[in-house]
């Protein structure tokens, strides 16, 4: 014998949609499943709460899952959301706190600020030394702009021609002590000689000893770099010098080079 059902009223439980297909009722938010007396999918606000409708005085609210707190003869649910004829209504969101690492210690700011090329220093000697240098540099030489330094890790790149290059790019010139404006000058003529610029060696490759470095963009703000590669260096480039190369001049270039 077969029993036919005849009922085309399908608003059953609370008075919501029970989808034939599936079993399961429409809250509107969520799906609710008589079958495993839950919902489907756990409840959610629009507004990003750590525990969406929940009474924290209640633990069966905490069930994000569970029907009108596990009491569906007291309370009902008319939306999937939150439970009717409660006096708790949703509470105030848990204050969200911005998570802040604990401060480096004296021996981390060194590494740090060594790596930075700062020296062995901590954050506020190394304030301090910035504070006296540039001092130092706007006493000496009042029109000049203080040289800021770029250091980092980047890669060379071996275009060929003349111009800047398209990426950045880390200079070396043989030698990390001061260069006098005398020396410099001397080194200047001879590049302009065989070159047509008068300007020094550098490198955007691998320096063949003791070199100091500084990024391509930090030297072109203060000073034009060429692109000259030769048959020992594809890399080679020459910073062009202004005529004379005065001690303010060299005092920039060691700067830079920090030497």
């Amino acid at each position: 014998m077969q029993i036919l059902n005849s009922d085309s009223n399908k608003y059953k439980y609370g008075g919501h949609e029970l989808d034939g297909e599936t079993g399961n009722y429409d809250y509107g938010a969520r799906y609710y499943s008589p079958a495993f007396s839950r919902f489907l999918t756990p409840d959610w606000a629009a507004k990003p709460i750590t525990v969406p409708y929940a009474d924290f005085g209640n633990p069966q609210s905490l069930n994000l899952y569970s029907y009108t707190k596990n009491n569906p003869t007291t309370f009902g649910d008319p939306d999937g959301h939150f439970v009717q004829n409660d006096q708790k209504k949703q509470p105030p969101p848990i204050p969200q706190y911005e998570y802040k690492p604990p401060p480096k210690s004296a021996f981390e700011q060194k590494i740090a600020n060594f790596l930075n090329g700062k020296g062995w220093r901590t954050n506020s000697e190394a304030a301090a030394a910035d504070a006296q240098d540039r001092a130092a540099w706007d006493k000496a030489h009042p029109f000049m702009p203080y040289p800021e330094l770029k250091i980092g890790i980047v890669t060379p790149t071996g275009g060929v021609g003349s111009g800047a290059a398209e990426t950045e790019e880390t200079l070396s010139r043989l030698g990390t002590s001061k260069e006098s404006a005398a020396r410099l000058g001397r080194k200047a003529a001879e590049a302009e000689e065989k070159l047509g610029v008068h300007g020094v060696s550098s490198t955007a490759g691998n320096p063949r000893g003791p070199a100091s470095s500084a990024s391509r963009s930090a030297v072109e703000g203060q000073f034009t770099v060429h692109n000259t590669p030769t048959k020992s260096d594809p890399l080679h480039r020459t910073i062009e010098l202004p005529k004379p190369v005065t001690q303010a001049i060299a005092d920039i270039f060691n700067k830079i080079f920090g030497r």
